[in-house]
């Protein structure tokens, strides 16, 4: 099912047909002022939509009607509606924004981009196993209090940028940051293990780091 919200901020459906009735254009033109290239945003469609009503998908990209966006927007938008299905587990999602016909305007006034959020969401994801590993001189219940993750729930991103900022305020390991997450996923089960990966700063870094 395809849905549209049109200028008018009415909503209508379409079969997924009704994609034919745009033409895909290879080089949409897009004006570019002082060496920046700028866009309208026309309408905007989302496809295939699950987790997420097809109205909050488009709000979630930031894509709205009238808006002036640069090129790099539109990389922007798809990682925040991936960022959301990420939130609710998620793991496989894949986002596209895939831009359809432009409407040429007189000048100076900028084109218009009709604009189709296509997704493939997958299954979402339960946390199986949560491993710490690094933490030599630090028990796992003190590092487990900081972990909003739960075993046995489903995986959220968000729930993991948390803990790593709450992990890191207990100032005893060099920062945290996803490069020290890894992700083992059980596709048939639909399982996820995650892992930790911990370096303990020294007792003397740690030391500076309470008194600070």
């Amino acid at each position: 099912m395809l849905q549209l919200i049109l200028m008018t901020s009415m909503v209508c459906q379409c079969s997924e047909g009704a994609i034919a009735d745009f033409a895909l254009t290879a080089v949409p033109v897009i004006q570019r002022r002082d060496g920046v290239t700028r866009c309208r945003v026309g309408v905007v469609m989302a496809e295939r939509a699950t987790a997420f009503t097809f109205a909050e998908v488009i709000k979630l990209s930031g894509l709205k009607h009238e808006r002036v966006v640069l090129e790099e927007d539109f990389s922007h938008a798809r990682d925040l509606v991936r960022r959301a299905y990420l939130d609710r587990g998620y793991l496989q999602v894949n986002v596209s924004i895939d831009r359809l016909e432009t409407h040429s305007m007189p000048s100076p006034s900028l084109p218009y981009i009709d604009l189709v959020i296509r997704i493939k969401d997958g299954v979402v994801f339960e946390v199986r196993r949560l491993e710490i590993v690094g933490n030599e001189n630090t028990s796992d219940r003190i590092i487990r209090r900081q972990v909003l993750l739960q075993e046995g729930r489903p995986y959220g991103q968000r729930l993991v940028d948390e803990s790593l900022i709450r992990i890191n305020r207990l100032g005893r390991f060099e920062e945290l940051t996803m490069e020290n997450v890894r992700l083992e996923l059980d596709e048939r089960g639909q399982f996820v293990d995650v892992r930790i990966q911990l370096r303990e700063k020294s007792r003397r870094s740690q030391k500076k780091a309470v008194a600070l």
